[in-house]
């Protein structure tokens, strides 16, 4: 597709056409979505109840049995809910009104100027968090931030620095009339940052981004239109620009699921949460409800669901309001979703009671709670996988509610087909909710056949993540202090501490490839027939996997970050030569 680029000023970047909040969306598809999630619901429900009752009638191994039935509770009924995500995509949303009452415009098209409502628009600070980032990736965005197309006099761009070390950053930010902030310590890790630099910036608003954000120039006009009654910010969609190869893509689908079914779905209510960047937030109310918690090293999501419960808004827009980067190595990605993981359950430890008693529609506490839950439902899982192997190598007990019915002649096991289609459930909805992706996204530029394949292979990855977050999901439930380290987003090839993490790494991996042999042997033992041998080698694949991608990544790490190419947006952001 093609895109208009702005051709003045400090970068080439695409223009892409303004954001309409109006959603036409599709209610026949919301209603049939939702008919088959709550038959799903009820069927599956039934299952767990008469297989309730059929554990506590034959008294054998009630409680493997009933801990091994929990599982299936909790997982079933999370992939059933993700059938209601999807369906509510689809429901239409009328146009916002805009925080100043009026859809301002740029001038380009259809709409009020911006220059004939200026005095009517707020001051907006932009604030760049930054912690030992790459310098070429923070210039970059501190020059699309001083781009962005906004009245200038109603416009500054902001740095909270941590990490002081040389004056490079600093002496590039006086020389563009960049306001620059620094810390003595750390206190608060990035929440403690961004609490610092609110009480000291001008702005009504603050446009938050990442240190690799850099804006679509008209990203502050797209999120002042989306503003609603109650709006305390407006979440915009951060489009990768480093899919190189599999790894990067990988860690670029982390975060398509996310946006394209999780936040879309949270449109309607205004129970968007803030990712942490790039998203327009209102200071004042920020302050006034205590900054960022400070709680969690996850203190976007934890503050999101504070203010949502207090009856704030936070709205989404399913358009590209910056172009990021992905980590390059495998490193930075296990120690990225590692922190989400202690983060999201040390915020669900603290917040579980408080969102089951809050005046959240039901949707939204389901979903705040599977959100948080997830990393927890995962570990859980994977080790009900050793409940499976005693009750297959002791006696074999286990019990389960399971209708056979005769189609045509053949016997079929109502239970075990349901169970079948449900596990293919996270796949087929996060393949469709993919395929109704903004053609603006880099992503969906690769083709229909890039999209379903990397998909799927998300999927069957992602299965293999849950034994490493263990210790993650354990310091969380504990309430363990866990330091706020950034995500290298810049290639590495003398860290010091790569040894010592591929080390940890490597020994990790080959204890769990032990485990895997035993859940193996197991599965070959009970044969292929059981009803074991599917879990069982679930267990064996994401238990063995670990090791593998140790084995073709981590011996060869430093030649392979050799390789890499030095950081650069070049796919669609260019720096003029002049500027250069």
């Amino acid at each position: 597709m093609d895109f208009d680029y702005k051709t003045g000023g400090f970068l080439k970047r695409p223009i892409l056409p303004l954001y309409d909040s109006k959603i036409k969306g599709n209610v026949f598809v919301y209603y049939f979505g939702k008919s088959i999630y709550l038959i799903f619901l009820a069927i599956y429900n039934y299952y767990i109840l008469r297989s309730v009752y059929i554990i506590f009638s034959t008294n054998e191994n009630i409680l493997a049995n009933l801990l091994l039935l929990m599982s299936e509770f909790l997982l079933g009924n999370y992939f059933i809910f993700l059938i209601w995500v999807y369906a509510r995509t689809f429901l239409p949303l009328e146009r916002a009104p805009g925080y100043i009452g009026t859809q301002i415009h740029d001038g380009t098209g259809r709409g009020v100027h911006f220059q004939s409502v200026k005095d009517r628009l707020p001051f907006v600070s932009v604030l760049i968090p930054v912690y030992h980032e790459h310098f070429p990736v923070v210039r970059k965005t501190i020059l699309g931030a001083l781009d962005l197309i906004y009245p200038p006099e109603k416009l500054d761009v902001n740095i909270i620095d941590d990490s002081p070390e040389d004056d490079t950053l600093k002496t590039f930010c006086d020389a563009m009339g960049v306001n620059y902030f620094s810390r003595q310590n750390r206190k608060g890790y990035k929440a403690g940052a961004i609490n610092f630099a609110l009480k000291r910036l001008k702005g009504d608003l603050v446009l938050f981004l990442d240190a690799d954000h850099i804006p679509e120039p008209r990203i502050i006009l797209n999120c002042l239109n989306s503003w609603r009654n109650n709006t305390v910010g407006v979440q915009a969609r951060i489009d990768f620009v480093n899919m190189v190869d599999f790894l990067t893509i990988m860690g670029t689908y982390l975060h398509l699921i996310f946006y394209s079914l999780s936040q879309r779905s949270r449109r309607a209510t205004g129970t968007a949460l803030f990712a942490g960047g790039t998203a327009l937030m209102d200071r004042r109310i920020l302050l006034k409800e205590g900054g960022i918690n400070e709680l969690t090293i996850a203190e976007d999501t934890d503050t999101s669901i504070l203010l949502e419960m207090r009856g704030y808004r936070i709205e989404f827009i399913d358009h590209v309001g910056s172009w990021a980067l992905v980590p390059w190595d495998p490193l930075s990605l296990v120690r990225q979703v590692w922190r989400w993981m202690t983060g999201l359950t040390r915020s669900l430890r603290a917040r579980a009671i408080s969102i089951i008693k809050s005046p959240l529609p039901i949707f939204s506490k389901i979903d705040f709670l599977y959100a948080e839950f997830l990393p927890t439902l995962g570990v859980y899982a994977w080790f009900t996988t050793f409940l499976l192997a005693y009750l297959a190598l002791v006696d074999g007990s286990i019990h389960r509610y399971n209708q056979v019915i005769s189609v045509f002649g053949y016997s079929i096991s109502i239970f075990t087909t349901l169970l079948s289609i449900l596990g293919t459930v996270p796949a087929f909805v996060g393949i469709l909710s993919l395929m109704v992706d903004s053609p603006f996204l880099i992503y969906v530029r690769r083709g229909t056949i890039f999209r379903v394949k990397n998909t799927f292979l998300f999927f069957m990855i992602s299965i293999i993540g849950q034994p490493l977050m263990i210790f993650a999901v354990i310091k969380g439930w504990l309430g363990t202090n866990v330091s706020f380290n950034r995500t290298p987003k810049k290639k590495k090839t003398n860290e010091p501490e790569i040894p010592r993490l591929k080390r940890m790494y490597s020994f990790g991996t080959f204890t769990l490839f032990l485990i895997g042999i035993v859940f193996f042997y197991t599965a070959i033992n009970v044969g292929t027939t059981s009803p074991f041998f599917i879990p069982f080698f679930y267990g064996f694949y994401s238990s063995s996997f670990p090791l593998v991608i140790a084995l073709l990544w981590y011996w060869k790490l430093e030649p392979y970050l050799d390789k890499v190419k030095e950081i650069s947006a070049d796919m669609i952001i260019e720096e003029h030569t002049a500027y250069s």
